[in-house]
């Protein structure tokens, strides 16, 4: 590495440092739960905790993310409310579900099969909305290199307080997203990725409630992160809709695809594409429409059944949609947007304000709440990077908001539904007396920016296998995962995978790639450059073939380097320089390298390789 990348990476360190309490990411809204009978109450998940309105969107108060079992990063958890107001969470690094029954003061863990589980998705079933269904998926084993995992689905009939097992999954299932039919209940889709092979899509489908599961697979393209369920026709439980994200990175430049099945998951046809992450799909109530998009390419509208080519219709950095019976939410990601939560009655007509970052506050609950003792510290160093002020709430004139109808809920009568204040009218609930600051207002931005390619934002597993000490029955060479400490190598990677690079050697199906040199010798944290040869079957310089992309990738967490390779040509015959191979900790890595032969054969290979400084 040379003096002027060091020095950069360290610069870019302490930078990171001065904004940890921000976790390093643009300050935004990465997720939407709305109450199921009652359209005021809304809760984001935000790259910097939760925020709660119960009146609209008027005013709204903030969890820190120290409630959730959080302490930073860039895992954003799965949200659901349901029907009696419960606030059920996914934890963010201690594993399992947590829920609150007070708006968010205190949050209690569920017991029971689902402690200890890495949680990859939860959903509300429609036709019950006391009803959570909790995805958990742990890697509880390492076979041959490739990880194995326990994948368990269990509902909870009583908004989050008990929990049943409701299925078990293979253990070659990376589970992702979970699933219930609008129209049927017994209808639930489970999808994920295997953990042989991760362009093997895996859709598990029930008919029965649960009780028993056909298994559907399909080929992802190269670069695909995972399978996502997006949503379920609303009556028609084999019409659902699938986002296949690309690499992962919502800065990539690999595009990522919407998929529609009409069919149960039998067969795919693309209806639709990003050229980075697509973080937000949202069908309209009736399913007769679309809206997909991301953080690079905005807002795109287009007919369900992709009649006609989609239609772009804003330009916003989107992470999350809602479609309501009211309306169209919209998450978006600052600081260059005009909001964290718009709203549109009708998409083609632009969309309004709900919600800055400015305009939250930290919520007064009884003293000596979990709220008030975990988020009080937190929320001094918060406030002043999102421009809010330090104070709890307190009921006095704030910032205007615009009107919105939430809309009135199948079950619940209008008179039920509180009226949100007017767009020139003074708040007369709780809230922050701040005033909104579009645009860019404090001086961290630029190194917040740099380093959103660096962090990714899909969920990531928390509980790695080794460290669990679940390895120890596997025996690959050289011995137990767990021998050494984690202070020494972490996840006890160098007994199963390579501590240097140079010579290394592994033979795909119609090439052979040999690491010639690699700088540093043994693999580091941050960027690593190799040099590779492609070989023929015989051993020759595979003049005519190419390095088409490459990744690495940690498997015991389940993410990407964040930062893309870059393989270029060199002069001599069938060599090519990997610049960029990014190892963002230590632990187990693969480099997974994509081939194509002279005469036009696809072929993929992954190194091993161990990162233990």
């Amino acid at each position: 590495m040379s003096g002027k990348s060091s020095a950069f990476i360290a610069g870019l360190l302490w930078l990171v440092t001065t904004v940890a309490h921000a976790n390093g990411r643009i300050p935004g809204a990465t997720g939407l739960a709305i109450h199921p009978t009652d359209g005021h109450v809304l809760l984001l998940a935000l790259t910097y905790g939760l925020a709660l309105s119960r009146d609209g969107g008027a005013s709204w108060t903030w969890m820190c993310e120290q409630q959730i079992e959080g302490n930073g990063g860039d895992v954003d958890p799965s949200i659901v409310v349901t029907s009696d107001g419960s606030i059920v969470v996914m934890s963010l690094t201690n594993g399992g579900v947590l829920v609150s029954r007070d708006n968010g003061c205190s949050f209690e863990r569920a017991m029971g099969e689902l402690q200890g589980h890495r949680g990859v998705d939860l959903t509300l079933d429609p036709n019950e909305p006391g009803r959570v269904l909790a995805l958990m998926s742990t890697i509880v084993d390492v076979v041959e290199r490739r990880p194995r995992f326990r994948n368990i689905l269990a509902h909870s009939l009583d908004h989050g307080r008990s929990w049943e097992l409701l299925a078990e999954f293979p253990s070659d299932l990376s589970a992702e997203t979970v699933e219930v039919a609008p129209s049927d209940s017994d209808r639930i889709y489970v999808s994920g990725t295997s953990g042989e092979d991760p362009l093997q899509g895996i859709i598990e489908r029930s008919d029965d409630g649960g009780r028993s599961w056909t298994r559907t697979t399909t080929r992802l393209p190269h670069g695909s992160g995972s399978l996502f369920l997006s949503a379920i026709h609303p009556s028609d439980p084999d019409r659902i809709w699938f986002r296949v994200p690309g690499r992962g990175d919502i800065y990539g430049v690999l595009p990522a695809r919407l998929w529609l099945s009409k069919d149960g998951a039998a067969s795919f046809e693309q209806v639709g594409d990003t050229q980075g992450g697509m973080l937000g799909f949202a069908l309209s109530p009736d399913g007769g429409r679309m809206a997909f998009g991301g953080p690079l390419d905005g807002l795109f509208l287009a007919p369900s059944d992709a009649s006609a080519a989609p239609v772009k219709i804003a330009d916003q950095h989107l992470s999350c949609l809602r479609w309501q019976a009211n309306g169209l939410y919209a998450c978006a990601i600052e600081p260059n947007d005009p909001y964290t939560l718009g709203f549109a009655a009708e998409p083609t007509r632009g969309f309004a304000p709900v919600w800055k970052r400015a305009n939250t506050c930290r919520d007064a609950c009884n003293p000596g709440s979990p709220l008030e003792l975990l988020c009080q510290m937190p929320w001094e160093d918060i406030a002043p990077l999102i421009e809010a002020e330090t104070a709890v709430c307190e009921p006095s004139a704030s910032t205007p908001q615009v009107e919105i109808d939430a809309g009135t809920a199948k079950d619940q009568p209008p008179a039920a539904q509180p009226t949100p204040p007017a767009a020139d009218r003074a708040r007369s609930t709780k809230g922050c007396s701040v005033v909104q600051t579009p645009g860019v207002g404090t001086p961290w931005w630029p190194a917040v920016l740099l380093l959103a390619g660096w962090r990714r934002r899909l969920r990531a597993a928390v509980v790695a296998a080794c460290a669990l000490g679940a390895c120890a029955d596997a025996e690959p060479v050289g011995g137990s995962l767990t021998e050494q400490s984690e202070h020494d190598d972490f996840h006890g990677c160098a007994q199963a995978y390579a501590s240097t690079a140079t010579g290394l050697e592994i033979s795909g199906e119609h090439l052979t790639v040999k690491v010639l040199d690699a700088m540093p010798a043994e693999p580091e944290r941050y960027i690593n450059r190799w040099t590779v040869e492609l070989q023929t079957p015989g051993g020759s310089p595979a003049t005519a073939a190419t390095l088409v992309r490459a990744q690495t990738f940690m498997p015991v967490h389940g993410h990407d380097g964040r930062v893309e390779p870059r393989p270029q040509p060199l002069a001599e015959p069938g060599r090519f320089s990997l610049d960029r191979l990014n190892f963002s900790m230590r632990g187990p890595w693969e480099v997974r390298l994509w081939l194509r032969s002279a005469a036009g054969e696809e072929d993929y290979v992954v190194f091993d390789v161990c990162v233990a400084k």
